[in-house]
């Protein structure tokens, strides 16, 4: 079942292909992205954060503890997020789980 948080990635994506003028466009973009984190529960925005943290490239225990401070959650929680970032950056059907990267 989608979510209205699906629903405005899925307008994200499509806006690189928009023939509207790029401010407008980014105005939009900044739009969607404020509504998306409105309808995001606590989980999708520490999700999300891991997300893009490892999408910078930031390591993996770096990512951890700054999910610990920012949203003051403990170490456990903080790998499952991060492995559920990791799960939703995936190819579609692949199984691979990352719990053993996390010792």
């Amino acid at each position: 079942m989608a979510t209205a948080s699906d629903a405005i990635l899925v307008l994200l994506a499509e806006l690189d292909r928009s023939t509207q003028p790029p401010d407008a466009v980014e105005a939009f973009r900044q739009l969607l992205l404020q509504k998306m984190t409105d309808l995001m529960t606590e989980g999708e925005r520490r999700v999300h954060f891991a997300r893009h943290l490892l999408g910078l490239g930031t390591p993996r225990p770096m990512v951890r503890a700054r999910l610990e401070v920012r949203y003051k959650v403990g170490r456990t929680q903080a790998y499952r997020d991060i492995e559920q970032a990791l799960q939703l950056s995936l190819p579609n059907g692949t199984k691979e789980r990352f719990t053993d990267t996390f010792q």
